[in-house]
């Protein structure tokens, strides 16, 4: 079925359409019987029925979209083990068990739906995504795509694009170039770490990216609860004083947000 109507376009809609791609898609997620997967922004239900088919016996899936039209449509399918949820995937209640997330969502929802995943948990993920935005997530330090959000994701999970896509897999055809990415969750995770906090010290750090980070950092020492003196003790320790937003590694963010943390403890 052909959706390439002005609304659909006007919505941002992108639906797979190459059965070529939405076998290589499942196919890459190597789905098990028995296992609960999430699709989100299922659409027409093109790739959610595959997914359904390669857990059974046994297994479940959960497909979120927004839309009432499509929901309805995909509810009177009623494939083995899937329930359809209408809602804002940004929103809605997740399943406490996700073994897998396989799924081709709204691109516009995507930096935020990872981190929600993330923050959630998840076996591994296959996400099809704008080539640029995977670029971002795959980006190292010092690069032009290397971002706050290269950081944030950098330190819940490993990021590897498997395969490009063509615009013709699509109906309709997104405007820019789209890649299938593998997201896998990291085993452990920094101990003791306020997340909430190290988004403070990215947003700081990148809200003036180009600047060193004693220049970015040290005039917001009171928004951080501490002193601009241990600020400055912090960067020194962790050898991040001298170098931009963009020349720190994940890891390095972490030493610093635990350092200034620390140090607004003692």
């Amino acid at each position: 079925m052909r959706r390439t109507d002005p609304e659909t376009r006007a919505k941002g809609a992108h639906f797979l359409a190459s059965k070529a791609a939405l076998d290589r898609i499942v196919a890459a997620a190597e789905l098990k019987p028995g296992e609960s997967v999430l699709d989100v922004g299922a659409g027409g239900g093109s790739l959610t029925r595959r997914i359904a088919a390669a857990v059974q016996p046994g297994g479940t899936v959960l497909a979120i979209e927004k839309e009432h039209e499509l929901v309805d449509a995909l509810r009177e399918m009623d494939w083995p083990g899937t329930t359809v949820l209408q809602g804002d995937a940004l929103r809605v209640g997740l399943p406490a068990r996700i073994d897998a997330v396989v799924a081709n969502p709204p691109y516009r929802i995507l930096p935020a739906l990872l981190r929600r995943l993330l923050a959630h948990g998840f076996g591994r993920a296959i996400l099809v995504m704008p080539e640029e935005l995977a670029l971002r997530l795959t980006a190292e330090p010092g690069s032009d795509e290397y971002g706050k959000l290269t950081v944030q994701v950098a330190l819940r999970g490993k990021c590897k694009v498997l395969f490009r896509l063509k615009r013709s897999d699509f109906d309709p055809p997104p405007q820019v170039p789209s890649v299938v990415l593998q997201v896998t969750p990291k085993a452990t995770l920094p101990i003791g770490l306020d997340w909430d906090f190290l988004d403070e010290v990215l947003d700081a750090a990148w809200a003036t990216k180009r600047k060193r980070l004693r220049e970015s950092l040290v005039p917001l020492a009171s928004a951080f609860r501490v002193s601009p003196d241990l600020v400055t003790q912090a960067l020194h320790e962790t050898a991040t004083a001298e170098r931009t937003a963009l020349q720190v590694a994940p890891w390095e963010y972490v030493k610093l947000a635990l350092a200034m943390a620390r140090l607004r403890a003692a």
